[in-house]
């Protein structure tokens, strides 16, 4: 199954390590192109690029540089170490031309030595038959391709603690695989957006994805739902953090995502 994401993410090779495509405002988000959405056409040039196909990412980094805007994206790839069990991949990204992000990823082999589980699966209510997603008025595009159904504090501005989360399904999104997850654990609106009693723009500084489970499942299907979590820490200096865990309805932790954000005055 392809899918609307895996089709937008699709790249052209233009030379050893150099990959194209023109983005389009399908994964629009307050004024460039969403962040998640970004990650995941980097995450796609740097798995092509590496061409090792028993090597799943494991972590990706990127640090935004400048807004993406729609229109030409241009991602020029470098294999750092190509490993038996680990691999590293970094990718140079740029939008209209000029150097807007940096990314780094670590591809490995998927193998049970040494396993433990001690964070705990969120033991909110499942989605209920018939219940109704929230309706959103943010203007947030990529928000159209999925369905919220909170259960930590509210899927709003302000009213509220810096932890919130739910169930969020897929629309049309495809597979939820390693593509899927840098989307998801930036979609939910920011937890400090619930503390801050005015609104202010906060955009992606930087974002470590780490991928905790293999992917795709088959006891996840494209239509999820996964739940979210997130958790802010604090806002300090003009920055806010963001903790982000993102959980299969059977309990299994899927990845985890930490993010920082840059404050606008308003």
């Amino acid at each position: 199954m392809q899918g609307l994401l895996r089709e937008h993410c699709a790249l052209t090779q233009q030379g050893d390590g150099v990959f194209e495509r023109s983005c389009d405002k399908t994964w629009w988000g307050h004024g460039a192109l969403f962040g998640g959405y970004v990650q995941a056409v980097a995450l796609s040039a740097m798995t092509r690029a590496l061409g090792v196909a028993a090597q799943a990412p494991q972590s990706m980094t990127m640090h935004f540089m400048r807004p993406f805007q729609d229109g030409e994206f241009r991602a020029e790839t470098t294999v750092e170490r190509v490993g038996r069990n680990m691999s590293n991949v970094s990718a140079r990204l740029y939008s209209a031309g000029k150097l807007a992000g940096l990314a780094l990823a670590s591809f490995g082999v998927w193998r049970e030595f040494n396993e433990f589980r001690s964070l705990a699966p969120p033991t909110e209510a499942p989605v209920g038959r018939g219940e109704a997603p929230v309706v959103t008025s943010l203007g947030v595009p990529t928000h159209d391709h999925f369905d919220m159904y909170p259960r930590i504090g509210t899927f709003s501005r302000g009213g509220g603690d810096a932890h919130v989360g739910g169930w969020v399904a897929p629309r049309d999104l495809g597979p939820i695989d390693h593509l899927a997850i840098p989307v998801v654990a930036d979609l939910w609106i920011p937890a400090a957006y619930h503390r801050w009693s005015e609104p202010s723009p906060a955009v992606s500084v930087d974002i470590t994805t780490h991928f905790r489970s293999p992917l795709p499942r088959a006891d996840v299907p494209p239509s999820g739902p996964v739940f979210v979590d997130l958790r802010t820490a604090g806002s300090i200096g003009g920055f806010v953090d963001e903790d982000v865990d993102i959980w299969s309805a059977s309990g299994d932790l899927l990845a985890q995502s930490r993010q920082m954000r840059f404050v606008h005055a308003v």
